[in-house]
């Protein structure tokens, strides 16, 4: 049987959502938007429910109790394989027979009225190629369910690799919402799908994320031996570290040994002691932080003040704790965007277009340094730059905040509308 119509729906149960692209345990920044989004989803439809596609129930299970999320195992391997079989095979089915093909996966497609992606980087050619594929085995169920399908604030593209380029010509269209955060991933998916007017663009939804409460991380900085504050934030990111291999051999190391010069040139400079940061924990799907942050610690001298966050904290206790730094040096995407939204000074190194577009919403670009181009000598001065500019950075940043948190609000208002005008709300 198909869905039933949305009158019906609505007359009988509460408006039913899928989440996909999100986690509650392992990569902080996936926690966060998760989070956001569903706080946010929440104040304006309350009452709706909430689903979560799961790549690790067991632990994701504690935070989705605490914020009355269910759970839908969805591991990749799953979703990758049987399910994607599935999905295919049901597309050349009449409507009214593929129910008989439907899995776990499947079945909560078909009950939602609406499935929300809300990946950081979909169909482009710099993210992995398990990222890359998991962005398009949490589209084609949707497809194979005939489930609307909406993507919020995430980046897009580069679409230079010819298999990816004729995939997302082929699948994004299919979406019947898309957001792009940034202009270049818009100018990207526009210019692919030749959309007049281009598809919006919203701040990433984790601009709205709340910092944890002062008793809550002056008792964390306390029991790593940190000060609570007057300190230097760092963010290393295991990402970074392995395109840095894949691009050179021994870059891995070089990029450890970058990071170990920049935080013994920040000890020198400020007198200020380092807090590292890591801000994807053991279960993270992909690259996790906290190993590689060990490693820059063993290559500090031994009695360097530099303190070591443990990786398994929140990322409201993330944002509590960098929002004591004087200034913050992110490799990390979400360690790069908690910081903006506290109004730290921030030094990004990262990969990919996303990094520079959040800190053009800042108007601090100058202050962004891809993972390909590198030096010591290169961020010594520009952290140098960013030290001696503090204060007017700071203010600067807190001056513009509110217009980037409207932008980041304005995904859930694009998708209010979207649900409005198919008469799901």
């Amino acid at each position: 049987m198909g869905k039933p119509a949305t009158s019906d729906r609505r007359a009988y149960r509460p408006l039913c959502l899928l989440i996909c692209g999100g986690a509650l345990s392992g990569n902080k920044g996936a926690i966060a938007m998760t989070l956001t989004v569903a706080r946010e989803i929440r104040a304006i439809v309350p009452g709706c429910r909430l689903r979560l596609l799961s790549k690790d129930p067991a632990h994701d299970a504690a935070l989705a109790a605490q914020e009355g999320i269910e759970l839908v195992t969805a591991r990749p391997r799953q979703l990758l394989t049987t399910t994607l079989v599935r999905s295919l095979a049901a597309s050349c089915l009449p409507r009214d027979r593929r129910s008989l093909l439907w899995d776990g996966i499947l079945r909560a497609y078909a009950e939602a009225d609406c499935v929300v992606d809300v990946t950081g980087v979909s169909f482009s050619d710099d993210a992995t190629w398990r990222t890359w594929l998991l962005g398009i085995g949490w589209l084609l169920p949707a497809l194979a369910t005939g489930t609307p399908y909406t993507k919020l604030s995430q980046t897009l593209g580069p679409f230079r690799k010819p298999l990816n380029r004729w995939l997302a010509r082929q699948l994004l269209p299919r979406c019947g919402l898309i957001i792009t955060r940034g202009e270049q991933a818009q100018r990207e998916v526009s210019e692919l799908l030749g959309l007049d007017p281009p598809c919006p663009v919203c701040a990433d939804t984790a601009f709205l994320l709340e910092p944890a409460s002062d008793a809550t991380v002056d008792a964390e900085l306390r029991a790593v031996g940190a000060p609570i504050r007057g300190f230097v934030g760092v963010s290393p990111s295991a990402i970074v570290a392995w395109k840095s291999e894949s691009r050179q051999k021994g870059g891995a190391t070089t990029y450890r040994q970058v990071m170990c010069d920049l935080i013994e040139y920040i000890l020198k400079s400020t007198g200020l002691p380092v807090v590292i940061v890591p801000h994807a924990a053991e279960r993270a799907l992909g690259p996790v932080d906290y190993e590689l942050s060990r490693e820059v610690c063993a290559g500090l001298p031994a009695e360097a003040p530099v303190f070591l966050l443990s990786g398994e904290q929140d990322p409201w206790l993330l944002k509590g704790i960098i929002t004591r730094a004087e200034a913050f040096v992110a490799c990390r995407f979400h360690a790069l965007v908690a910081a903006l939204s506290s109004g730290v000074p921030t030094l990004a190194v990262g990969w990919g277009h996303k990094y520079v577009d959040a800190m053009k919403l800042f108007g601090v670009a100058e202050f962004h340094h891809n993972f390909a181009d590198i030096s010591d000598d290169k961020l010594r001065v520009s952290f140098s730059r960013l030290w001696e500019q503090r204060e007017m950075l700071r203010a600067r940043l807190r001056a513009l905040l509110p217009a980037v948190q409207d932008s980041a609000r304005e995904n859930f208002r694009l998708l209010y509308a979207f649900w409005k005008a198919k008469g799901l709300v």
